[in-house]
């Protein structure tokens, strides 16, 4: 959890404000405060080193090198390859929606982790 926090907040600070586009499709999916999200574009998303994080999203698939968008709340990265692909970013939009509407970071992981867990029985 501390990990998805940092991250945020490096997109928080280094990223850019949601273009006005992408403002109208985060109020299209039910964004509650589009205002908040920001993206920051980057090469590459990297796969997490921590050991219990790395299991975890090894189970989970979450991330892998082919990831190209990744939603932590209000801060989303987009491979740079990826960043006027507005359905890559509607779908992480989305993923904020779920955050807002589950009650934050930890409820929207724990729901992830209940879904996968079930489509793996």
């Amino acid at each position: 959890m501390k990990w998805v926090e940092a991250k945020e907040k490096v997109i928080l600070e280094h990223g850019i404000a949601l273009p006005p586009q992408y403002m109208e499709d985060a109020r299209s999916v039910a964004v509650r405060s589009p205002e908040k999200v920001w993206i920051y574009e980057v090469p590459q998303i990297h796969i997490l080193k921590h050991p219990n994080l790395k299991s975890a999203v090894k189970a989970t698939q979450l991330i892998s090198p082919a990831t190209v968008g990744l939603s932590l709340r209000y801060g989303i990265f987009i491979h740079s390859n990826y960043s006027n692909d507005r359905y890559i970013a509607v779908h992480e939009l989305v993923h904020t929606m779920q955050c807002e509407r589950l009650g934050g970071l930890y409820a929207f992981l724990i729901s992830i982790r209940k879904i996968h867990s079930q489509n793996c029985v």
